[in-house]
């Protein structure tokens, strides 16, 4: 698959009966059906199911090499989608360098729902492997994480967690699929903030999950519709629009990045530049004196 290529199709979308050359709108909350259509399972309701979101999905599926995926309207909306299959009682597995909002969100999974959640510094296979030494559910991380930058090896975390039966599942937001590609990687799941680089316009809240595994997907798309957490079909249109330059916008704002970071190493006011692009960049021995065991809890 030449990546680039399939960032600037527009996907075929079969319920257009006029042949466009961009995906449409299908903006309505209902559908009309025949006698027919109805034993065909087809479109009722747009929270369960709408040809734009379809075509986008599809797109987000095939840019991670996933079995499918799912649309949903923040980035917040797709972690509570990868979180619900967690039973009261069980336990979660969290990275440190972990965006403020996931956790919030895990705190108070284990405060109202009797979930364990525990920190791990995912950047030592070793805490990793002592970490799931205890029965866990899911692994969730961030690489690089959200703020700190850290980075960890994610091919032999998902030998660990396969050995160890518990899902694996990689927040790639401060990636997309044009710099790294989870699943191929061994992660079970891939979940994004849409609102960030795959749109890349700041006019939509959206985010997305991906899954290697139908059988993963087919439980986490029950989830999804019955807590409806689906993304809009005008939001859908405006993220694959937003797709198609995101190869251009990455490498642009890459190159950018590093000469700030550059620039800012070089200021004698300042003390630190987190940046993984830079050479011998210290964001990976950030809170080292923190790293001295898997088992922090939420508190």
């Amino acid at each position: 698959m030449n990546l680039k290529s399939t960032l600037a199709q527009s996907p075929p979308c079969p319920e257009d009966r006029c042949g466009a050359s961009a995906t449409p709108i299908f903006q309505t909350a209902t559908f009309q059906q025949t006698a027919e259509e109805l034993e065909e399972l087809s479109y009722d309701y747009s929270r369960s199911g709408n040809p734009t979101r379809r075509v986008l999905e599809e797109k987000v599926a095939t840019l991670h090499g996933g079995a499918g995926a799912l649309a949903c309207s923040s980035g917040m909306a797709a972690l509570q989608t990868i979180l619900a299959p967690v039973p009261s009682g069980g336990r979660v597995l969290a990275s440190r360098d972990l965006y403020g909002g996931t956790s919030r969100l895990l705190m108070r999974l284990q405060e109202s729902h009797g979930v364990r959640v525990d920190i791990v510094d995912v950047r030592r296979v070793q805490h990793v492997e002592a970490a799931l030494s205890d029965p866990a559910d899911l692994l969730l991380l961030e690489s690089p994480g959200n703020p700190f930058q850290h980075v960890c090896d994610l091919r032999r975390i998902a030998e660990l967690c396969r050995d160890h039966n518990c899902r694996f599942c990689v927040d790639n937001s401060m990636m997309s699929p044009w710099l790294q590609r989870p699943l191929e990687l061994g992660a079970d799941l891939v979940v994004e903030s849409a609102t960030k680089f795959l749109c890349g316009h700041g006019d939509v809240t959206g985010g997305v999950v991906v899954a290697r595994d139908p059988r993963i997907l087919e439980t986490l798309r029950f989830e999804h519709n019955a807590r409806g957490l689906a993304l809009g079909p005008f939001d859908c249109w405006l993220l694959l629009r937003g797709l198609k330059t995101l190869a251009v916008r990455l490498d642009a704002q890459q190159t950018s990045a590093l000469r700030i970071a550059r620039f800012l190493k070089g200021r004698p006011e300042i003390q630190r530049v987190y940046c993984t692009g830079l050479k011998d960049d210290p964001g990976h021995d950030l809170h080292r004196q923190q790293a001295d065991g898997p088992g922090s809890v939420f508190s």
